[in-house]
């Protein structure tokens, strides 16, 4: 560790804190998350979960995760350091101008972590980078599991299991919730509905007036089958209303997929900047 200079804190969470870091002989800048070794065997088993999911995700081109150190005291992961924004940051920032090409991206980002098997088990705002260049990237990878047996011992991955229901949970699929999951890369799809819900709205896909019981009404909410989302309260086109509500289906087998997900947005785009093309003509 005294390769490494801490610059500045960047941000906190649950049992971590992330600082920003030069290293002291190439003047790079990383981020460092430094976990403190704590007596539930939980927070071991998470970050190593995440060292090696770093690992195998570096040798398969998705190369965020850089190198990591233990001491007696604490966990230390070394990460690029993306300069931008997360997603629950940005948000207010949020116009139909840039509104389709970041959930095309998020859908795309995701597409690459399925395709490696990996379900990344936390998806929301919080957990995704708007970078400076506009590229978008996932991160936080802790929670994250893999159905692939045989990539779970290779890389020593924790296996998808039905009982698991951690996430958050304005973003967690209600089977998941119940422990019925069938499709773990249905339920990240869930999520990732949830998320365009909220970078729209501002808010969750479910009501709750109770703010003394908030977070147990709003599960009930989305356990039962008869409650659906509330409705956008702003002007969104109805087509893209309606893919986020089919990502929302409480029936995971009727979400789309990431390819219909991402091919519906990509229409929509391009039907958006012929039609923007057409007044930017008839204006000169």
């Amino acid at each position: 560790m005294d390769n490494y200079e801490i610059i500045e804190t960047l941000g906190y969470g649950a049992f971590s804190t992330v600082y920003l870091v030069k290293d002291k002989i190439s003047n790079k800048l990383y981020s460092m998350k430094k976990i403190p070794k704590h007596k539930d065997p939980n927070i071991h088993i998470k970050t190593t979960n995440q060292i090696n999911i770093g690992l195998y995700l570096n040798q398969n081109g998705y190369d965020n995760y850089i190198d990591h150190y233990v001491t007696e005291t604490h966990y230390y992961l070394i990460f690029k350091y993306l300069q931008g924004s997360d997603l629950f940051t940005y948000q207010p920032k949020i116009t139909h101008n840039n509104m389709f090409d970041i959930f095309i991206q998020m859908a795309e980002e995701l597409q690459k972590l399925h395709s490696l098997k990996i379900v990344h088990n936390d998806i929301k705002p919080e957990n995704i980078m708007l970078m400076v260049n506009g590229k978008i990237q996932f991160i936080d990878f802790e929670l994250s599991r893999t159905p692939d047996v045989n990539i779970s011992q290779k890389y020593e991955i924790r296996l998808s299991n039905e009982q698991d229901v951690s996430g958050s949970i304005y973003y967690i699929s209600p089977e998941k919730y119940q422990k019925k999951t069938s499709d773990f890369y249905k339920s990240d799809i869930y999520s990732l509905g949830s998320t365009y819900y909220a970078l729209i709205m501002a808010d969750f896909p479910y009501q709750s007036n109770d703010k003394l019981k908030y977070d147990t009404v709003y599960l009930h909410n989305l356990s039962d089958p008869n409650i659906v989302p509330k409705p956008f309260d702003q002007y969104i086109p109805l087509s893209l209303e309606q893919l986020i509500y089919q990502m929302l289906d409480k029936n995971y087998q009727n979400r789309p997929t990431l390819d219909e997900i991402i091919s519906h947005l990509s229409k929509f785009t391009s039907s958006l900047n012929q039609m923007l093309n057409k007044l930017s003509i008839t204006d000169t």
